[in-house]
Parts: structure tokens; C-alpha cells; sequence
């Protein structure tokens, strides 16, 4: 989950046996200069997050270590993130210019889903 106004990416433990009880959040990462909002988990664990105000996508692993950034128009306000019908592409609802973009990974970017 992210929490905004403190610019963490926060986790919870939710007992399988015991849905009506949530444990204390762990925080995994803390972002700078940027506000995270929605996010997606690709097949691999990690977490590409919306930074609004940062007009960024973050890439987050498992253990909390940013492993890549992918950045967005000045502007563009990023609000929401989900993968495409490609295992190399994402949506992102932009608020800022009221655009949903469409971005394409090459190179050295996380994978989002198993090939």
C-alpha cells in the first residue's frame, strides 16, 4: 500500500486464517521528491509506483532498494499504473494533462511479468 503524504510504500501481514485481523504496518521504502499513488506488482515481486508531483515511476524490490526509475513528462502528475497486454508495457493515468500514456520497457528496465 502507499501512503502518500509520508512517501512510503508500507506492507501488511494479513493472517490467512484471520481476515479481520492486520497487523502493524512495515514500512518498505520511503521516496524523495515525490508523492507515491497507485502502484502495480509485477510477477516478480517488485513494485512500479506513480510518484504524483515526482512525474516518475519507481521501481521498488522485495527488500525495499529502488532498482530503476522511469521518468514522465514535466507535469504529467501520475496517479495510477497497471501492466499491458505486452509483458514489456504499461498504462499510466496522468492527471496532469488528463492522458492515460502508454510507456514500452527496452533495455536494462525490471521485467513486469514472466516471458
Amino acid at each position: 500500500m502507499t501512503a502518500t503524504l509520508s512517501s512510503q510504500l508500507l506492507s501488511y501481514v494479513i493472517a490467512a486464517s484471520d481476515y479481520g485481523t492486520v497487523d502493524a504496518p512495515e514500512i518498505v521504502h520511503t521516496f524523495e521528491d515525490g508523492w507515491p499513488d497507485g502502484m502495480a506488482v509485477s510477477a516478480h515481486g517488485d513494485y512500479w509506483v506513480a510518484l504524483t508531483v515526482g512525474d516518475r515511476i519507481d521501481v521498488v524490490d522485495a527488500w525495499g532498494r529502488c532498482i530503476g526509475e522511469i521518468g514522465l513528462p514535466a507535469g504529467s502528475l501520475p496517479t495510477n499504473i497497471c501492466t499491458g497486454w505486452r509483458s514489456d508495457e504499461l498504462f499510466v493515468t496522468a492527471a496532469g494533462s488528463q492522458a492515460l500514456l502508454r510507456i514500452r520497457l527496452e533495455g536494462d528496465a525490471p521485467p513486469l511479468s514472466e516471458q
